[in-house]
């Protein structure tokens, strides 16, 4: 396995005099943990070999948003069997945090990160949270740790656009993957533009290979104009 690691925006290294980390769970689940506490995600991908795969560790999308893996044109569709968008107006929360600092026992609320901490918004315009939440079990950690589990909730909680889709991937053609960008085109503006591919599903049959796959991304409307 070949490592791919993007350093989180907010990095905090605990003292071993203070905190030693431990886990609990498998090596696999403890690193999805490290990176969910951070906002961003592990996923192994395999290839580019036969017997080889990718760890990546780093926020999505990895790809690059000025070279989508695909356009889905709505008005021409190409492969694309079903494919449903929502905007759930009410998920985006703003999320509270407080810590006791351990000699004076005080309490420090810490602010919420910029989103684009972890990289510019792939929709033009985020809404505004309508809702606060506080964050639980932050007491104790430091304030490098809770700020970057604010991020991280923050971020999650941000990506409010969301797609579900099927496609018949062509002979010789190149099969979606996680963390690809795609771009759509042809629903309406508030969700035409590009979305990271979340989830993807493969079915394989004699003659034909489906794919389900999941959309995300924070934010409304399209940041560039189609070519």
């Amino acid at each position: 396995m070949t490592p791919r690691v993007v350093r989180p925006p907010i990095e905090d290294v605990p003292l071993p005099t203070h905190q030693i980390p431990n886990q609990q769970e498998t090596d696999y689940a403890y690193l999805r943990l490290l990176a969910r506490s951070v906002g961003h995600r592990f996923t192994l991908d395999p290839g580019p070999n036969p017997g080889t795969s990718v760890g990546y560790w780093g926020p999505e999308p990895r790809a690059d948003p000025s070279r989508p893996s695909r356009v889905i044109d709505l008005e021409r569709l190409s492969g694309i069997e079903t494919l449903r968008l929502r905007f759930d107006a009410i998920r985006r929360v703003q999320p509270e945090g407080l810590i006791i600092e351990p000699a004076t026992k005080a309490i420090i609320p810490i602010p919420v990160p910029d989103l684009a901490a972890l990289g510019p918004p792939l929709g033009a315009v985020v809404p505004p949270a309508h809702r606060h939440r506080r964050a639980r079990q932050m007491a104790k950690l430091t304030p490098g740790q809770a700020a970057g589990a604010l991020l991280a909730e923050a971020s999650r909680s941000a990506e409010a656009m969301t797609g579900l889709g099927r496609l018949t991937v062509a002979p010789g053609a190149p099969r979606l993957r996680t963390g690809n960008i795609v771009e759509v085109r042809g629903a309406s503006k508030p969700f035409d533009g590009l979305f990271a591919v979340s989830r993807v599903r493969d079915t394989i049959t004699a003659g034909r290979h489906r794919q389900v796959f999941e959309l995300r991304r924070a934010g409304l409307g399209a940041t560039r104009r189609p070519a």
